[in-house]
């Protein structure tokens, strides 16, 4: 059976469906046609893959992955952006990033940023990686759109619309305001008579 990408990500729904969002969320959908290929979820955090259909992590051409590290997240988009940074000069000598964007985004502080290695040592495939992560209050979240092929400009148009809409919101609070007629898809929507 396959299942949709939304263990971690909020959709819009019909008004017949809409709950409260709780807490802090992240928001995001992935691209049409993706499942779920791995997922783990401990005390410390969530780690959710998501390939198309036809694709499975280990043999998959492109993948977004989403990560929440739960705990405080003060200082850590540029640890986290460094520390990958890292892990891409291990797995390919060539590798390169550079910074896209910085800011503050509905209060949070977030980074995006781009991995490019022309060979993966492990796959022996080129792995162009396009990330943001946002330092939330509760965690820190991470969400990632790979591509194992040479680059192109439509990869890096559509993880960049992709990646624009990751949003972090915090219910809790008006400093993060939620979307109107979000529904936070980690919980289940609840059944109506029809």
């Amino acid at each position: 059976m396959i299942r949709s990408l939304t263990l971690l990500c909020v959709l819009v729904l019909p008004a017949a469906v809409q709950a409260q969002m709780l807490d802090e969320s992240l928001l995001f959908a992935p691209p049409a046609g993706f499942h779920v290929g791995y997922e783990k979820s401990s005390p410390r955090g969530t780690f959710v893959d998501g390939v198309p259909a036809d694709q499975t992590v280990e043999r998959r051409e492109e993948m977004v992955t989403a990560q929440i590290f739960r705990g405080n997240a003060t200082g850590a988009v540029p640890a986290f952006r460094a520390r990958m940074q890292l892990l891409a000069k291990e797995a390919c000598d060539e590798a390169t990033s550079a910074l896209i964007a910085e800011g503050d985004e509905n209060g949070y502080v977030f980074e995006v940023w781009l991995q490019d290695g022309p060979l993966n040592q492990s796959s022996g495939t080129p792995d162009r990686t396009f990330l943001k992560a946002i330092a939330g209050h509760d965690s820190l979240y991470v969400v990632q759109h790979a591509y194992r092929s040479q680059h192109t400009g439509e990869q890096a148009t559509i993880a960049g619309r992709f990646l624009q809409d990751v949003k972090v919101c915090d219910a809790r609070t008006g400093e993060h305001p939620c979307p109107a007629g979000m529904v936070n898809a980690t919980k289940a929507p609840a059944k109506t008579d029809q």
